[in-house]
C-alpha cells in the first residue's frame, strides 16, 4: 500500500487535521463515506472508553470490520493500532470492545455480546422498515378492523416478530404507519357509512333529483326535523383564571328534555312551524313521535302554512312514512296469512312450501302501499296553492344534505349561553329568544351551504363517470387496434 492510501486512516499528530475530539468523529465518518461505507449513526464525539455510548461503540465496531475487510493482508495488532489512531481512541479500549462484544471481522456484521443482547435488541431494522413487510402489514390491521379488533402497534410487532422473525421498534412501526397515511385516532363508526355503496348511490340520486326540482321556480324547497334540547344544557366553554382550578358549578345531569320540531326556507321560518313540549321518553327523543302526531303536525300546522307550492325535505324516520294501517304487510305476515294472500289472488300452492318461498311468491303479486303523507301533501297544495306539494327524503347518514341541522346547533348554543338551568325560563325566554335569532340571512348561509354539499357530490359523480368512460374507451380502442393488426396479419 502506498504512501497515499496510508494518509487516509492515518491519524497522526504530524496531519494537519485538528485535534478535537469532534473533528475526529466528522473525520471519521468522511473517510468512512470516500469508501463507501454509509453509517447512519449521527455526529458525535469521541469519549473515554468507559463512558462510550452505544452509537459510539457500534461506529467503532463497523470502522474496525471495514478496515479489517479492506486490509486483510494487515495482522490484528496493526489493525488495531491503525483504528485507534482513526478513532482518537487507545489500543486498549479497541481490544476491550473487539473481546467483549466477540467481533467477527470476517464478516460486516458483528456478533453482540450477551450483556447487551436484550438492551440492543432492536438494533436490527432500527431506523425503517422495508418495503417488503408494509403490504402485511395492511391487510393486518385491515383483517382487524373488520373483525372489530383494535390495533396498537404491540399487535404489529408481535406480528412482524412471529410469520417474519423480524424485530422492530414500536417508534419504527410508528413512523411506517405514518408514512402509509394510518392514523390512531378515535373509532367513528358514522365514517364507514360514506362509503356504502348503497348510500352512495342513494346519495347520488337524491342530488340528482333535488337539482332537477330546484329548477323548477314554482316549487320553494322546505327542510323539516326534529331536535331536543335537556334542562341543564349549557356551553362547554367559560373564562377562568389559568393559576386555579376551575369554579363552574353545574346541575349533575341532564334534566329533563324539550322536544322540538321545524321547519325552514331560505327565507327563514315557516310560519308557526317550530312547536316543542316537554318529552315523556327517557331514552330516544324520536319515541315522543308517531305516525299519527307527525299526521296530525303536517295536516294542521305545516302545510296550512306553505303560501306556495313547496318539496318538503326530511329524513327516512319511520314515523315520516305514513301507510294505511290496513294495508296487507307481508315483512310482519305469518306463513298461514301468506298462504291465504295467495290464495285469495288464485296462485297456485304446493304443500310442502317454505316461507320463504311464500314471501317470494307474494312479492311478486304485492303492492307496497301508498305514503298517505304525499297524499295529504298534494291535496292540501292543490286547495291552498292551486299546485301540490311535494316529498323528498333525504339519504341515510347524510346530516350535511339538511342545513336545518346548523340551525338547531346555534339554537342549542344561544341557549347554552344564557341558561340559567330551570325549564320554565327555557320555554318562556331562552328558546323564543333564539328562534328570533336565527333569521332569514342565517338560513340562507345555511341552504347555500347545503348546496355546495350537493355540488360536490355531483363534481365526484361526474368525474367517477368519464373515468369509468375512460378506461372503456382506452379498451374499445386497443380492441380495434388488434382487430386491425390481426387482419393485417392474415392478409399477409
Amino acid at each position: 500500500m502506498n504512501k497515499k492510501n496510508k494518509k487516509n486512516f492515518n491519524f497522526n499528530k504530524n496531519n494537519n487535521e485538528p485535534n478535537e475530539r469532534l473533528d475526529k468523529a466528522n473525520y471519521i465518518k468522511k473517510w468512512m463515506y470516500k469508501h463507501k461505507y454509509y453509517v447512519n449513526c449521527g455526529d458525535f464525539a469521541m469519549q473515554k472508553a468507559q463512558n462510550f455510548t452505544q452509537k459510539e461503540i457500534f461506529l467503532i465496531i463497523k470502522v474496525y470490520c471495514n478496515y479489517r475487510l479492506q486490509f486483510q493482508d494487515k495482522d490484528k495488532t496493526t489493525c488495531m493500532n491503525n483504528v485507534a489512531n482513526l478513532c482518537g481512541i487507545s489500543f486498549n479500549s479497541i481490544k476491550r470492545i473487539r473481546r467483549e462484544y466477540n467481533i467477527d471481522y470476517d464478516s460486516e456484521e458483528s456478533v453482540k455480546s450477551t450483556k447487551d443482547k436484550e438492551k440492543d435488541k432492536y438494533i436490527q431494522n432500527k431506523h425503517q422498515i422495508d418495503e417488503f413487510y408494509k403490504d402485511p402489514i395492511k391487510k393486518f390491521i385491515d383483517e382487524r378492523n373488520t373483525k372489530g379488533w383494535p390495533t396498537t402497534c404491540k399487535h404489529i410487532q408481535d406480528f412482524l416478530d412471529e410469520i417474519f422473525e423480524l424485530k422492530v421498534h414500536r417508534s419504527t412501526i410508528s413512523r411506517a404507519l405514518n408514512e402509509l397515511g394510518f392514523a390512531y385516532r378515535k373509532i367513528n363508526l358514522y365514517e364507514q357509512t360514506m362509503f356504502r355503496k348503497d348510500l352512495i348511490i342513494q346519495t347520488n340520486q337524491y342530488c340528482l333529483k333535488i337539482t332537477e326540482l330546484m329548477k323548477d321556480d314554482r316549487y320553494q324547497i322546505v327542510y323539516l326535523d326534529e331536535s331536543y334540547l335537556y334542562k341543564n344544557h349549557s356551553s362547554n366553554k367559560s373564562w377562568k383564571l389559568k393559576e386555579l382550578p376551575s369554579n363552574f358549578k353545574k346541575p349533575s345531569g341532564k334534566g329533563p328534555r324539550l322536544v322540538i320540531i321545524g321547519a325552514i326556507t331560505e327565507e327563514g321560518w315557516i310560519k308557526n312551524s317550530v312547536q316543542y313540549w316537554e318529552s315523556n321518553a327517557s331514552d330516544d327523543f324520536h319515541k315522543n313521535f308517531n305516525k299519527n302526531n307527525f299526521y296530525k303536525y303536517m295536516q294542521n300546522i305545516l302545510l296550512p302554512n306553505l303560501e306556495q307550492p313547496s318539496i318538503i325535505v326530511m329524513d327516512n324516520a319511520s314515523y315520516h312514512r305514513y301507510h294505511d294501517p290496513d294495508h296487507f304487510n307481508p315483512r310482519t305476515a305469518n306463513k298461514d296469512a301468506l298462504r291465504s294472500f295467495l290464495e285469495q289472488h288464485q296462485v297456485k300452492l304446493e304443500e310442502k312450501m317454505t316461507r320463504k318461498d311464500l314471501l317470494t311468491l307474494t312479492y311478486e303479486i304485492w303492492d307496497p302501499p301508498n305514503n298517505l303523507l304525499e297524499n295529504l301533501a298534494c291535496e292540501i297544495g292543490y286547495d291552498y296553492c292551486n299546485l301540490g306539494h311535494l316529498l323528498l327524503y333525504l339519504p341515510p347518514y347524510r346530516p350535511q344534505l339538511n342545513p336545518i341541522e346548523l340551525v338547531w346547533a346555534k339554537m342549542k348554543y344561544i341557549v347554552g349561553c344564557n341558561s340559567s338551568y330551570k325549564m320554565k325560563d327555557i320555554k318562556d325566554k331562552l328558546l323564543p329568544q333564539a328562534i328570533t335569532q336565527i333569521d332569514a340571512s342565517f338560513c340562507k348561509s345555511v341552504c347555500d351551504n347545503a348546496k355546495k354539499c350537493i355540488k360536490q357530490v355531483l363534481d365526484d359523480l361526474k368525474k367517477t363517470f368519464l373515468q369509468e368512460n375512460q378506461k372503456e374507451s382506452e379498451h374499445e380502442y386497443s380492441d380495434i387496434l388488434y382487430s386491425e393488426s390481426s387482419e393485417e396479419n392474415d392478409s399477409l
